[in-house]
């Protein structure tokens, strides 16, 4: 089961071709200078297992989205950790279950919201949500999700909120 990942300024295929992908788009209400994305199988353990493929960017690539490209896998959990300094633990982790949609590339939006700075949510398998949803508070910890994903059509799309 393998999943392909690329730092990518555009989440769009090429023209008249359909890329199967996930559009990470992350803002922060905070000053960070570092995020680690890490992809993990769908359903792991975050306590023990390995992650598949992860990434760091720094200050300057904030802004830029992180795609997911489905190889053999339906779904992916992954983990995004904020850092205001490298050589301390992050400050803000933000995780969630996400399904590829067959042909589409697809945006996941992500808040690293300031409710959730420095936010130890205690067990594997709850991660801080940065705005309410459903009936789970800003600010809580609660079970990993599966987020709504957004259709994206045109380049830029992704981070367009």
């Amino acid at each position: 089961m393998k999943l392909w990942w690329a730092l990518a300024l555009s989440a769009c295929a090429p023209e008249g071709e359909h890329a199967t992908a996930i559009a990470i788009s992350v803002k922060s209400e905070l000053a960070l200078r570092a995020l680690d994305y890490r992809v993990y199988r769908a359903n792991a353990d975050l306590g023990s297992a390995l992650p598949l493929s992860s990434l760091t960017v720094t200050e300057a690539q904030l802004a830029q989205p992180f795609v997911v490209v489905r190889g053999a896998a339906d779904a992916f959990l992954i983990s995004i950790e904020g850092y205001e300094d490298r050589t301390q633990p992050p400050v803000i982790t933000y995780q969630a279950q996400v399904h590829f949609v067959p042909e589409q590339t697809m945006a996941l939006r992500v808040l690293l919201a300031r409710v959730c700075y420095q936010r130890d949510c205690g067990f594997p398998g709850l991660t801080c949500y940065g705005q309410s949803w459903g009936s789970t508070a800003a600010g809580t910890c609660a079970a990993i999700p599966t987020p709504e994903l957004v259709q994206v059509t045109r380049v830029g799309e992704e981070s367009d909120w």
